[in-house]
């Protein structure tokens, strides 16, 4: 009599052979009702588990500048920040960094999925990979059209949001206190969402858009358009930047912009042709990194980002002791 004909039994019921048996079919393709749900060995050997993004002090979020042990990080990122396959079509969007000057126009693979997009406004703009990102993908979308604003979105509707999925799947009370959440609108895993399934293979949803939040200040939404689909010659799966301005303030000027009030408006280099070809997949690598200063935003190797880092700081330290030097001649006068 075939097997799905027979009564079911509980596992405790079946004799040696049969269990056997029933063991042996779990793990084929074919499933059956007694498929057991025992741990093998394999799950308690900790040589088969996967190690975790953040084994090391070293690599924690708190580690702002990754200081120590950068081959390490590079091999654990590199497991999770692999790109899709390449394809043909690609799609023309715009990253403008909301309420500046500062943008990028880059022909990304319809492939990508948002967490790919995602790391790659990080790549752009020079942050880093570890704060948790949101995404509010938004509809019938208005721009501005003229005026400072010009390519910033002036009005829209909430559609859906996206963000790095949880184990868990358990709200946080940075959740509940971020406004930027709309609590009515379902949210979903951002590594299931395609570029394409918002836009369409041929850009024909122009009214779409997307934000991107990214937690680290006042200056770090940035908001995503699509101007057109782009054939490309051959397949493949890296980003090409098209048009680029400026970089982002740094997070120290971010801080100094929230306590002074005052408009910081710097002119940073940017140069798109060293972002261009291998980079990003470099950059997902850790085989190099993006230094975000108060006068550049450039790519370096590990051991060059150290010594950016802190030249950084010795000039930070230098105009800030100036500041309090003129700070106190001028109380005395």
């Amino acid at each position: 009599m075939p097997l799905f004909l027979t009564k079911k039994r509980a596992h405790s019921q079946l004799s040696d052979d049969e269990s056997d048996h029933y063991h042996t079919a779990s793990s084929s393709s074919i499933a059956t009702p007694y498929t057991s749900r025992m741990r093998s060995d394999d799950d308690f050997d900790t040589r088969k588990r996967k190690l975790p993004r953040y084994s090391l002090p070293t690599e924690s979020p708190n580690n702002i500048f990754r200081i120590g042990n950068d081959e390490r990080f590079a091999k654990l990122n590199a497991t999770t920040k692999v790109l899709p396959h390449g394809v043909k079509t690609y799609l023309e969007l715009r990253f403008q960094l909301q309420h500046t000057n500062v943008f990028r126009v880059v022909q990304v693979p319809t492939s990508y999925t948002f967490h790919h997009l995602g790391s790659l406004i990080c790549f752009l703009f020079g942050w880093e990979t570890h704060y948790a990102p949101e995404w509010r993908l938004v509809k019938d979308t208005v721009l501005f059209s003229s005026g400072p604003e010009a390519g910033q979105i002036k009005s829209s509707r909430a559609w859906k949001e996206l963000r790095p999925h949880r184990p868990d799947n358990k709200e946080t009370s940075d959740d509940r206190s971020n406004p930027f959440l709309e609590s009515q609108t379902k949210v979903e895993d951002e590594k299931n969402w395609i570029i394409a399934k918002v836009w369409g293979q041929g850009a024909i949803f122009t009214q779409r858009a997307a934000v991107f939040h990214y937690n680290l200040g006042t200056h770090c939404t940035v908001e995503v358009t699509v101007s057109k689909a782009v054939a490309m010659p051959r397949t493949s799966n890296r980003p090409v930047i098209i048009r680029s301005k400026g970089a982002p303030l740094t997070e120290d000027e971010t801080a100094e912009y929230a306590d002074s009030g005052k408009k910081i408006v710097r002119d940073k280099e940017f140069y798109k042709e060293d972002f261009n070809g291998e980079a990003f997949e470099q950059y997902l690598n850790g085989e190099v990194k993006v230094f975000l200063g108060r006068k550049e935003l450039v790519l370096c190797t590990p051991r060059e980002y150290m010594v950016k880092v802190k030249d950084e700081r010795a000039m930070i330290v230098r105009e800030l002791r100036k500041a309090a030097v003129e700070k106190e001649g001028s109380d005395e006068e």
